[in-house]
């Protein structure tokens, strides 16, 4: 008996250390994809409205907002064959309060995670919340939309994942507040979405909390006591595949915004639909 709780009381010691280190851990990739976010809005707000026309402006969108359409996902562009659109969205901002409350919940969420994962899973479970988050929409939302809401949600997703798959390695008290703790925030947040006067994409929202919450569920983690190499091979791969498509998608949106910035006669050729909101 009491060599038994002895061997409980090394092994919460253990998990209490191990746990103390995990914290310890630097944190790379979460900082340079909320810089990311920052510096998008910071040069669409400031600089994305220089070359249109002072007085255009559209029944939905400000000025300095016009350029940053660009990047929206937008259905029936996606249908032509944009598919980029589904990744830049989630870099796209509307205003000071839409990259607040975004930016807040990447600064705060996005930090654990990569302790808990490193920097290439944690990497990993961002852009593919904010891609199923952002593929959710173009299925069930044929409004345009853009937002890290989505890749955001996807952490909470993960989040969950973490507090109740290693709810043995974690101390009680933290994998509750990940599991039990966030889930009247999910419920609250995703319902105000319901809301008409409110224009949340939940289908963003939830498609993200899925999504982050599926790519965790496969994932290797700092808090497992065994470790995959052959998880590793994939996750490197996948790091390419998505570091390649980012590329891409920056190559895309960066011909869309020469194409379509010159002047408002250039935008509205780009943006048809556009037209009866001036």
């Amino acid at each position: 008996m009491i060599e038994e709780q002895q061997r409980e009381l090394l092994d919460k010691i253990e998990r209490d250390v191990q746990f103390a280190t995990i914290l310890n851990k630097p944190v790379t990739t979460m900082w340079w994809l909320l810089a990311a976010n920052i510096l998008i809005f910071a040069g669409f707000y400031i600089f994305g409205g220089m070359g249109l026309d002072p007085e255009f402006s559209t029944t939905f969108y400000r000025l300095n907002q016009i350029p940053s359409y660009t990047g929206f996902k937008v259905d029936s562009l996606i249908d032509d064959g944009q598919w980029w659109r589904l990744l830049s969205s989630m870099f796209v901002h509307m205003d000071i309060m839409h990259i607040g409350f975004n930016g807040y919940g990447l600064y705060v969420l996005g930090p654990l995670l990569e302790k808990f994962y490193g920097a290439r899973r944690s990497f990993i479970i961002y852009m593919l919340a904010g891609l199923v988050g952002a593929a959710a929409s173009y299925a069930f939302n044929d409004v345009p939309s853009a937002g890290a809401s989505g890749a955001v949600y996807g952490l909470v997703g993960a989040l969950a994942v973490v507090g109740f798959k290693f709810r043995t390695e974690l101390p009680p008290q933290v994998a509750r507040s990940f599991t039990v703790g966030m889930a009247p925030w999910v419920v609250l947040s995703i319902g105000i979405g319901f809301l008409d006067a409110i224009p949340f994409d939940n289908a963003a929202h939830i498609g993200g909390l899925l999504g982050g919450a599926i790519v965790t569920a496969f994932m290797g983690s700092r808090l497992a006591r065994r470790r995959n190499v052959i998880g590793d091979w994939a996750v490197n791969a996948l790091v390419v595949v998505l570091i390649l498509i980012s590329i891409w998608t920056a190559a895309e949106w960066s011909a869309e915004l020469t194409n379509c910035l010159p002047g408002r006669d250039a935008f509205l050729q780009c943006y048809p639909e556009m037209t009866d909101r001036v």
